[in-house]
């Protein structure tokens, strides 16, 4: 079982030692933006490896760090008074370190554990299957880099019908708010070609959308 290594650990906690550290003057807001960035990173970096037994410990040592920080910042408030200004622990929102408008710090168990699958013996990128590496690659020819994000995002379902796609499907990137010049990918969603015709029959004026563009493509042998 690959797990990170133990310098690994030591390394990322050295960080956020060395990070709150610097910042025992600053906000506490000012904190979690310096701290999120570092931890997001790392758990992201070994979140497909065996780590749930990993981020609980790097988990269990900066709330130490943190603690302490928060005791240096109010010498004379007890423990109880420190996590409930510092971790709302009397708010009901849990153990988070947070602030009252909301901000929040990343924990490290939040990252979910998403197991690497390996690539199928009987699979080659020249197949023309654009749903298998599409959900794979960053960039897979005539596939457009908008079809490949939302295909990922949309876990290879319609955003419509919530049926899986196919190779053989048609698709069609759908405006949510109906805005075509609202681009961002929080108001895209990929149809099926049919199912996007379905809504848009009754209109008088074409939809437009971002060109169809499934690789119709197959290697040479």
């Amino acid at each position: 079982m690959i797990k990170p290594s133990k310098q690994s650990q030591t390394h990322h906690l050295e960080q956020l030692k060395a990070i709150v550290s610097r910042h025992q003057g600053a906000t506490q807001a000012g904190l979690i933006c310096h701290l999120n960035p570092v931890i997001t990173g790392w758990c992201q970096y070994y979140s497909t490896v065996v780590s749930k037994a990993a981020f609980a410990s790097m988990s269990y040592h900066l709330f130490g760090r943190l603690l302490r920080w928060a005791k240096h910042r109010y010498p004379n408030l007890n423990s109880h008074q420190i996590v409930s200004r510092y971790w709302l622990v009397n708010k009901e929102s849990g153990w988070v370190f947070q602030t009252r408008e909301g901000l929040k710090l990343r924990g490290h168990p939040e990252t979910p554990i998403r197991r690497h699958v390996k690539i199928k013996t009987s699979r080659s990128p020249y197949d023309g299957d654009w749903l298998y590496w599409g959900k794979r690659l960053r960039n897979y020819p005539g596939l457009s880099p908008w079809k490949a994000n939302l295909l990922k995002q949309q876990n290879g379902k319609c955003a419509h019908c919530h049926l899986h796609f196919f190779s053989e499907d048609l698709t069609e990137v759908h405006h949510h708010d109906g805005n075509h010049h609202h681009s961002s990918y929080q108001n895209l969603r990929l149809w099926h070609r049919h199912c996007h015709d379905q809504i848009h029959a009754t209109e008088t004026e074409p939809t437009i959308g971002i060109p169809d563009t499934e690789p119709s493509w197959r290697g040479a042998g």
